[in-house]
């Protein structure tokens, strides 16, 4: 299920969430530049994990991070488990 957060009117965050294997998985969790540091991409975490899990009453969840988002996500209780590199062609 994907997510988009609105500030007046304005998306100011998205994910995608996707409920497997008794996890919640959180992807592509975002924010653009003019908005961080507002709270939205924790707000928008916490709704789509919620809103997957909530109703099966799931607690588990995992995510893929950036360094830009790894702060957010450790002061939330996540911890990093291992590492894995995308690779783009051209």
């Amino acid at each position: 299920r994907g997510y988009v957060g609105y500030q007046n009117g304005e998306p100011v965050s998205a994910a995608a969430a996707v409920l497997q294997g008794g996890a919640v998985g959180i992807y592509s969790l975002g924010t653009p530049p003019q908005f961080r540091g507002r709270g939205f991409a924790e707000t928008m975490l916490r709704y789509a994990v919620s809103d997957q899990g909530g109703a099966q009453d799931i607690t588990r969840t995992i995510l893929q991070a950036t360094k830009a988002g790894f702060k957010l996500y450790h002061r939330l209780g996540y911890r990093k488990v291992t590492h894995f590199s995308i690779f783009l062609t051209r």
